[in-house]
């Protein structure tokens, strides 16, 4: 019944607005027309970060849910940045963010100088290199947890036909080849403590195959956009292909990597479904978003919980600004 009323009201604010309207003069009206989508939009926004500040401030879990919430302040705070699982899925998430955009950035970079380029049948292999995008994550991971199966995956099955020694992708056992490169001694060590271990670098390979034909997306949209005048100077300068794209493409084509950086940075941050696909929520393999989902869902600790979120949203706003003003300074320069 409250349902229905709250149905009739709203109906009857809109329908009264809609009088409204036309009365309004026409230079004003298209102002008008967007308010009541702006006030829904903040509403939406405002109202549930209010609510989760309240909570990330007061004593919030399963036993006390339906009763009173003492005050604490910023005590869920100071124990969820002492807590030890998150204190290893920060630094695991910022891992994953530099291997995966590194390599989305490097690989976008140069599958849209391929696609660039004239061939026969450049539209359709366009197309086909745009499907892994069209695919939900949580589909993603599950394709990738089944390629990647020790037994019968099909990356260790063509490892097996090549005489090649099966590897074991869904698992914390340690990148023996890194560890022994960069001198850490203990490969256990390494595994367990810098994440340099199969798990991570499965979710990397698995982010990387789906969000890096996107990146080749942007710079060929940024690479079609380019004015022809300065590379037919630089051609009749004689200079080299790489010259050209050292000295003009790359400068060029900033602004696009940076927004490129900027979208995939906030994206990234978001990540939960495929990871959770792949090894649902295994220790070695919680990002920030799985450890929230550990804290708040699982363990019920509500408060905490809360506090980790606006932690996340204070972690993204801070890595988007800071994008922002490099891209802004590039522009200025």
């Amino acid at each position: 019944m409250a349902l229905y009323t709250i149905l009739l009201v709203i109906a009857g604010a809109l329908l009264l607005y809609c009088l409204f309207l036309t009365r309004v003069s026409e230079h004003a009206l298209p102002v008008y027309l967007v308010v009541p989508a702006t006030v829904i939009l903040v509403s939406l926004t405002i109202f549930p970060i209010i609510y989760l500040v309240n909570l990330s401030i007061r004593d919030v879990g399963i036993y006390n849910f339906h009763s009173s919430w003492p005050f604490v302040g910023l005590g869920n705070y100071a124990t969820i940045i002492r807590d030890p699982e998150v204190i290893a899925s920060f630094f695991r998430t910022l891992q994953f963010l530099v291997a995966s955009i590194g390599l989305e950035l490097v690989l976008g970079m140069c599958m849209a100088l391929i696609l660039y380029q004239e061939f026969k049948g450049r539209g359709a292999v366009t197309t086909l290199l745009m499907l892994p995008i069209m695919v939900s994550p949580i589909l993603v991971g599950m394709m990738w947890r089944y390629m990647f199966s020790f037994n019968d995956g099909f990356i260790n099955q063509i490892f097996s036909a090549l005489g090649a020694k099966k590897l074991p992708w869904l698992t914390n056992e340690p990148l023996p080849l890194i560890s022994t490169i960069l001198g850490l001694g203990d490969p256990k060590w390494a595994a367990n403590t810098l994440n340099l271990n199969y798990g991570l670098a499965s979710i990397v390979i698995t982010d990387v195959w789906q969000w890096t034909p996107f990146v080749a997306l942007l710079v060929l949209a940024g690479l079609n956009a380019l004015p022809v005048e300065p590379y037919e100077a630089a051609v009749v300068d004689g200079a080299s292909g790489w010259a050209i794209f050292r000295h003009l493409t790359l400068p060029l084509l900033r602004p696009v990597i940076m927004v490129a950086l900027l979208i995939r940075l906030m994206d990234a941050m978001k990540v939960f479904d495929t990871i959770w696909a792949l090894f649902e929520g295994a220790p070695f393999t919680r990002v920030l978003n799985i450890s929230l989902y550990n804290v708040g869902i699982t363990r019920k600790i509500y408060g905490q919980g809360a506090a980790l979120s606006i932690l996340i949203i204070i972690l993204v706003t801070i890595m988007a600004q800071l994008v922002i003003g490099f891209v802004e300074r590039l522009e200025k320069a």
